[in-house]
């Protein structure tokens, strides 16, 4: 739950205006699928890969714990989130939604993984932990370079008066222009960077597919492919997750404000 400095507490906006809750619920359901495809799966693969066959805990091996513990973590965060958006209305479930299932950092571990499966040169790694920190200062930089008061003035939307008293904060409300203030050109052209491989996935990802399947019995080079496709998505999303953490600086700004008299 959070509260202001008077006690106002504020409630996430669950209606959504005319996307409706039925929409939402049915969305939470599938809410762990890219975590699971990205990073449940790798990992899955490594542990049956028969590395860790020998292992074993109270008479079970490994690759059944492991699976179990996968299944227990998605369910998990279905009731969680869940109970977050339909019992507690916490203001930043919706944004917890978004970063379990498109942060950057998610698919940059993805990569990192699926290269390991694919058994490449250590330059591979190297240049997917140079763009993981290409990533990691831009997002610094975008949360850093927006003041206070840009926030407020930009998230003043995004907060409503209930009738009884609460305030109602709807996280799909655009805060676009708060991103595009004061942009310098190299940043657009970063911008250009992120996305250009978003598009190039989507031109050739059916070829690809399609590539794949020539390999048989040989999964190394489809491990590649999922590994560049994590890549260009760790890179498509960046924009998100830093949407996301000013989100939640504007949150704490909310906190810190006197509502009532």
């Amino acid at each position: 739950m959070i509260k202001t400095d008077d006690g106002t507490v504020i409630y996430l906006d669950n209606a959504f205006e005319s996307n409706g809750k039925s929409g939402l619920s049915g969305a939470l359901n599938v809410s762990w699928i890219t975590m699971a495809l990205f990073l449940m799966v790798p990992i899955q693969i490594l542990i049956w890969s028969g590395k860790l066959a020998s292992v074993a805990f109270l008479n079970v091996e490994i690759q059944l714990w492991s699976l179990m513990t996968m299944v227990a973590i998605c369910v998990a965060c279905v009731i969680f989130f869940r109970v977050c958006f339909f019992r507690l209305r916490h203001p930043m479930a919706y944004h917890w939604v978004q970063i379990s299932g498109l942060s950057f950092r998610m698919f940059y571990v993805s990569s990192l993984m699926w290269l390991l499966l694919s058994n490449v040169s250590w330059l591979a790694y190297f240049c997917v932990v140079l763009l993981w920190v290409f990533s990691e200062v831009n997002n610094a930089y975008e949360v850093r370079r927006v003041s206070d008061e840009e926030i407020n003035k930009a998230f003043r939307k995004r907060f409503r008066f209930h009738s009884e008293g609460d305030v109602l904060y709807n996280p799909l409300v655009s805060v676009k222009e708060l991103c595009n203030t004061g942009r310098k050109s190299w940043v657009k052209w970063r911008d250009r960077f992120e996305t250009f491989g978003a598009v190039v996935l989507v031109i050739i990802g059916p070829a690809l597919f399609v590539r794949s399947q020539l390999y048989r019995d040989n999964f190394e080079p489809r491990f590649l492919i999922i590994a560049c496709v994590a890549l260009v998505l760790a890179l498509a999303v960046r924009s998100m997750t830093t949407e996301v953490a000013i989100a939640r600086r504007a949150l704490k700004l909310k906190q810190q404000e006197r509502l009532t008299s």
